[in-house]
């Protein structure tokens, strides 16, 4: 069936959707993604590929990474997940998604490979691996110079792990505690998790973190026969200043050097997501046997966003602070940003959080700098994957309470709970979930449209009269 509209490529994709959240076997689920990969003509080995895997700040570091080699005049593919706005945002050159056209133009020609892989003795691929699939595919024939490529979940058997190419650059961020139920219970099984996309003489980057996890990827580049380089954010980003209006700093790696930049971004946090795509940046000009732009780097520096990390948006008559922290590490981070700006302030918390995530020690990160707290719920039912739910806001009131913590409010509605957030006298810090984070992205666009068409009804009452 030809796919006519995006809608209509939407409804075709969500057939993929798993039923639940166990996508089968992990190697006979990556066997199926190599099966499909190799109908498509194996794009991903055609394509100079640098592949980000980590528990923390891969997706950040991933738009930096994009950011900086676009201001190169790259033409640069882009692949992330999840997405806040919409799908498209999971197919990026030179940080903009894809056309709506683009999208099923593209999804039209790979649309009888799925089917056959579907009628495979591999059966029917997971909306994920149709998206990444398209994602390669669409890079390839668009002749992007080169894809970063954000790893899903893990790494060994993730849908973007299909990349056996001897070029790649395999980069680590930082490692912790997430998705332990299939990644396993200790750092050094996570850590080989993710290890395991360094391909055979690959250049692999990664963050100086615990021994553990130093020990396992060492070890897992030195059986690939990879080139390591180990990164030390303090020695690469100096001259540090955080503050509300961005980030300001400078940059040192190998035989690059550049002062005074200033980067849109708020949260210290991203200082180390900074240096990790500055070193990634610099290996690739470096091997390509390009020299910095430093002024177009600087220039896109300066306007680089990434949706949903600590960022200040506006609802009705309210600035809220939004940011998508999901787990123990990435909370730690936002919340010594946060307070860092914010010196000796408390806020009011609106959270929601997946279940199933270990929410305890994200709550006893919050709770010193909580006012009160407002616990909701999300129904993001746009991102593909199965049984994709918010934890009971009540069971989250239980647990606080086991904690001793009594200044809480339950309100299931989204909506309702912003509205309530907006009588704060103090700062209404949204976090939790990426997924949260959407669903109140979602609110945001609907209001402001809302506002808009009052203005255009109101001027055209004026006009009339």
């Amino acid at each position: 069936m030809k796919l006519s509209s995006y809608n209509q490529a939407e409804q075709y994709l969500n057939q993929f959707i798993p039923k639940t959240n166990k996508w089968g076997e992990p190697s006979f689920a990556h066997n199926r993604t190599k099966f499909f990969m190799k109908l498509l003509g194996d794009p991903q080995n055609k394509l100079k590929v640098i592949h980000i895997a980590g528990t923390s700040g891969k997706g950040s570091t991933s738009y930096i990474t994009s950011t900086l080699l676009a201001s190169q005049g790259l033409k640069v593919g882009m692949g992330i997940s999840p997405h806040i706005h919409h799908i498209l945002e999971r197919i990026q050159i030179n940080t903009k998604p894809i056309s709506e056209e683009l999208f099923v133009k593209y999804l039209n020609e790979i649309q009888p490979f799925i089917e056959e892989t579907k009628n495979s003795e591999h059966g029917q691929i997971t909306y994920f691996e149709a998206i990444v699939g398209l994602s390669y595919y669409i890079f390839f024939k668009e002749q992007v110079d080169v894809v970063v490529m954000e790893v899903g979940l893990g790494g060994r058997y993730d849908a973007t792990n299909t990349v056996t190419s001897e070029n790649k650059i395999a980069v680590i961020t930082r490692i912790g505690y997430d998705h332990m139920e299939f990644l396993g219970n200790t750092l050094a099984e996570i850590a080989l998790e993710k290890a395991k996309i360094i391909q055979k003489h690959n250049i692999v980057i990664k963050l100086k973190q615990e021994p553990e996890v130093m020990d396992v990827i060492g070890k897992e580049s030195k059986a690939k026969e990879a080139n390591l380089s180990i990164i030390n954010p303090e020695t690469i980003v100096t001259e540090r200043k955080s503050t509300l209006l961005g980030l300001k700093c400078s940059l040192h790696y190998q035989n690059y050097h550049l002062e005074d930049i200033k980067v849109s971004l708020i949260g210290e946090y991203q200082f180390e997501n900074l240096a990790m795509a500055f070193a990634v940046f610099s290996e690739y000009l470096y091997r390509n046997k390009k020299t910095v732009q430093e002024e177009s780097l600087k220039n896109a520096l300066q306007k680089i966003k990434i949706p949903g990390r600590m960022e200040m948006v506006h609802y009705k008559d309210r600035e809220f602070i939004i940011d998508g922290a999901h787990n123990p590490q990435k909370m730690a981070a936002f919340i010594k940003s946060l307070t860092d700006i914010y010196k000796e302030e408390r806020f009011t918390f609106v959270l929601s959080f997946k279940k199933g995530k270990n929410y305890q020690p994200i709550l006893q990160l919050i709770l010193p700098f909580a006012q009160d707290i407002i616990l909701t719920s999300f129904d993001n039912t746009n991102q593909g994957m199965g049984e994709l739910y918010s934890e009971d806001p009540q069971v989250l009131a239980d647990l606080l309470k086991k904690m001793n913590y009594f200044y809480f409010q339950v309100i299931p509605d989204l909506k309702e709970a912003l509205q309530k957030a907006q009588e704060s006298n103090y700062l209404v810090v949204i976090t939790g979930s990426l997924y949260l984070i959407g669903e109140v992205y979602k609110l945001i666009d609907s209001s402001r449209h809302s506002e808009l068409d009052s203005e255009s009804n109101l001027d055209a009452e004026t006009s009339s009269a």
